[in-house]
């Protein structure tokens, strides 16, 4: 909360072992980010790279009735809410970014929890996810502690 609030950083790692809530800090962060009124009512994106994955955080938020959350359904599901840019959080596959062209969402007020981004967000997702949230500021959750995703999102203490 404090860095996406108070700090000009845009992106952290969030290490979680397997099977300690991650899903459930996702939600959390999420709902507490939703309520930050510093943030004039943000539109938060929960990327993961499976299926499953979508299907898993997707019924978390839906078994805690969670206001304004929903799964992005297909492409053209997720051309439309970028194009019109709601608040709300929205549960999606970093494939579909892929699939966009340049459509593209310059608001700051735009938060990217990404989920398992230790295999996501290197080469093309990740340019793809950039290109179209320019000023978003990313969170990588991961299980996995690899220094390529430190060198990404950084470490505590640095930007």
């Amino acid at each position: 909360m404090e860095r996406v609030t108070h700090t000009e950083k845009k992106q952290g790692v969030i290490w979680h072992t397997q099977g300690s809530g991650k899903s459930l800090t996702m939600l959390y962060t999420a709902y507490k980010l939703r309520r930050a009124e510093v943030l004039n009512d943000p539109t938060i994106y929960l990327v993961v790279d499976r299926k499953d994955l979508k299907d898993q955080i997707g019924d978390t938020f839906l078994d805690c009735v969670f206001p304004n959350a929903r799964q992005v359904m297909n492409v053209g599901d997720l051309k439309s809410i970028i194009k019109n840019k709601p608040a709300g959080v929205y549960i999606t596959t970093i494939q579909k970014f892929n699939e966009l062209g340049s459509i593209a969402d310059e608001r700051d007020n735009v938060i990217v929890l990404i989920d398992e981004a230790h295999r996501t967000e290197y080469g093309d997702y990740q340019m793809e996810l950039r290109a179209v949230f320019p000023n978003a500021k990313r969170f990588a959750f991961t299980g996995t502690p690899i220094p390529k995703t430190h060198r990404e999102f950084g470490i505590k203490g640095e930007a």
